[in-house]
């Protein structure tokens, strides 16, 4: 079985793609359907997470930027 199917693995694809990760999570004939479960569930928390903290970095800079006055 390839490596990219076990559980080591997966987290491994995680950390290095993200949510496209789930493709090879709901793939595996190596877990069960309760660990495929919590593994998509955890990713998708992770990427909003993710998503939601660079969306308020975002904010912050284009706040900051946007009062800042050029002469």
């Amino acid at each position: 079985m390839p490596w990219y199917y076990r559980h080591w693995g997966v987290i491994l694809l995680i950390l290095a793609m993200g949510p496209f990760a789930l493709y090879f999570v709901w793939r595996s004939p190596r877990m069960s359907q309760n660990a495929k479960f919590a593994y998509s569930a955890a990713i998708m928390v992770i990427t909003w997470w993710l998503i939601s903290v660079m969306y308020k970095i975002w904010a912050f800079y284009q706040t900051f930027l946007g009062s800042m006055q050029t002469y």
